[in-house]
């Protein structure tokens, strides 16, 4: 499936964040999926923005 412009942006987002600010870039992520605005991102899109999350979170831990 094709990501939206706003999903990618997001996806890039996390994956240019400096570590330091990944903790705070999660929590927006989460405020933001959780609020009015996310009703244009899909779920699917959503589960790819996770996925990048957790994948850059694990990496930056190694």
């Amino acid at each position: 499936m094709a990501l939206g412009a706003r999903a990618r942006a997001l996806i890039a987002e996390v994956e240019q964040a400096p570590a330091r600010a990944l903790a705070r870039l999660g929590a927006r992520l989460y405020r933001l999926e959780h609020s009015r605005e996310a009703a244009a991102i899909t779920v699917v899109e959503w589960r790819r923005i996770w996925q990048a999350y957790q994948a850059r979170k694990a990496a930056l831990a190694a």
